[in-house]
């Protein structure tokens, strides 16, 4: 996972602030993609799938680590 360069807490719950990892957006990788093909590529599709995999994995671990605050969405 990236540097969390940031945290703080908010009526419901705790956040962080991650350092950037690139320069855009999966977002708009996948419209340049489209504008340019009319299709996303599939080096695109594998970076979302393996960051939604991280973030997911980050998100039970923290869920693990803290029940009952998150644990109603997890399981």
């Amino acid at each position: 996972m990236s540097r969390i360069v940031g945290t703080g807490r908010e009526r419901e719950g705790f956040f962080f602030v991650e350092q950037s990892v690139g320069t855009e957006s999966l977002h708009e990788v996948a419209v340049r993609d489209t504008e340019g093909t009319g299709t996303v590529r599939q080096t695109a599709v594998d970076t979302a799938a393996e960051v939604s995999v991280r973030l997911l994995t980050a998100q039970i671990r923290a869920v693990e680590q803290h029940p009952g605050q998150a644990a109603d969405w997890v399981g």
